[in-house]
């Protein structure tokens, strides 16, 4: 609205100095973008459009067999925000590599339906038999709850016999041991009078490789391994929320992606009156969000609650590109019986804008790559790759596919 209202308001209070100097510098107005876009406007046409219809399929298909692969959740250990060399991811690996407990842990809670579950022997074999699968799990550390702790105090208890290191089977003798576990009071090992009891997986890293095993190797011991009288309760701790949100990324992804092309095709069906212009815009769109996707895979980028947002802002100021010079190509047309003249006016016209304002955005957010914040550098480059690409795919894949598709007919009056 400010663009549309105010920038035009403000320039009619100064002289008119490009119309002075286009008699005898026309060529000179913008000679950098002009070179670029005249060559560009050669690869629309003939048999250079088919090449760029083609060269846009193959990175169509690489993108989508290298997307298949892309990592739910963080790529790297230790905090995303923050560098590797930071001091806080520093801290966290010194403490992995010398106690084995790091900042990552995944709660699994076991919720009865009356008091004194840990009593139960039958119960807690199943829960100790989960603590040694899980334990097996590539990325698990060390799993704490308060068997382990009665076990220990059962060894204590013989003087040390590593032979006593395990459950009684005795309801009484399992209350007494569990007792010094904690049952007796709130803590975080089991609530008072053991209804509810807690085990502790502390985990290497977060990565979403790490959270996916641990939590589908959890879902399907639960699944064979029934409790009487109890259930077991996914999933608590930071690690525990993680993958929880991971959870909720992967399946949001996709419908949210589909909601925004589906409101583009509607709103641009709606303003054209024809399926081709909706196919023409959209084209390039999901080309580039595809191969953003790649792109992420390729520089170490996981898809996160932080990343999933940047798909639809790119997609956004993407077919705003598109709008622009299908519009104005399409007008073009009228006045220019040859397709070839239409496009080399349409792209010295509204793509010279085009062209600068992805350029100027690009170097906007690239400059984010020297930040402090790992996070904000990733997004600098990511963004930048985005809004470059869908310069390219507007000005140069658009026009090569109204070529081929549209090129032997005349536009629509509705336009």
């Amino acid at each position: 609205m400010a663009n549309t209202l105010v920038l035009p308001l403000i320039l009619s209070f100064f002289p008119n100095f490009v119309a002075e100097k286009e008699a005898t510098k026309e060529q000179d107005a913008l000679p950098f973008a002009a070179r670029i876009l005249t060559r560009i406007s050669m690869w629309t046409v003939g048999r250079n459009a088919y090449r760029v219809v083609a060269g846009a399929g193959f990175l169509l298909v690489v993108g989508i067999f290298t997307a298949r692969t892309m990592t739910v959740g963080d790529v790297n250990p230790g905090e995303p925000l923050l560098w590797e060399d930071s001091q806080y991811n520093r801290d966290a690996g010194r403490m992995m590599n010398d106690f084995l407990f790091g900042t990552d842990w995944l709660s699994v809670a076991v919720a009865g339906e009356e008091d004194g579950i840990c009593r139960q022997y039958d119960v807690v074999k199943v829960v100790e038999d989960y603590e040694d699968a899980i334990g097996s799990i590539p990325g698990v550390t060390v799993v704490i709850s308060g068997i382990l702790v009665a076990r220990a105090v059962n060894d204590m208890l013989h003087e040390g016999d590593i032979r006593w290191r395990t459950l009684p089977q005795l309801r009484p003798d399992l209350a007494y041991l569990m007792g010094y576990a904690g049952s007796k009071d709130d803590n975080e090992m089991m609530s008072m009078n053991c209804k509810e009891m807690n085990v502790r997986v502390f985990l290497s890293d977060h990565k979403g490789s790490t959270l996916r095993r641990v939590v589908e190797k959890t879902e399907e011991f639960i699944s064979t391994h029934p409790l009487p009288g109890a259930q077991f309760v996914l999933a608590g701790g930071n690690a525990g929320v993680m993958a929880a949100t991971n959870q909720v990324v992967g399946k949001a992804q996709l419908p949210m992606l589909l909601l925004v092309y589906l409101s583009i095709l509607l709103l641009c069906f709606f303003v054209y009156r024809n399926l081709k212009a909706p196919f023409f815009i959209l084209s390039p769109l999901l080309l580039v969000s595809i191969v953003s996707t790649a792109f992420m895979k390729m520089v170490g980028l996981g898809l996160n609650v932080n990343t999933l947002p940047v798909a639809a802002l790119g997609v956004g100021i993407g077919v705003d590109y598109g709008i622009y010079i299908y519009s104005r190509l399409t007008q073009e047309r009228k006045v220019h019986p040859r397709f070839e003249d239409a496009v080399r006016v349409t792209l010295l016209t509204t793509g010279t804008a085009v062209f600068y304002t992805a350029l100027t955005l690009s170097a906007g957010v690239l400059t984010w790559i020297f930040s402090d914040l790992k996070f904000q550098a990733d997004m600098g480059l990511l963004l930048g790759f985005i809004f470059i690409m869908n310069m390219v795919g507007a000005v140069v894949l658009m026009p090569a596919l109204v070529y081929i598709f549209d090129g032997g007919t005349e536009p629509s009056s509705a336009t």
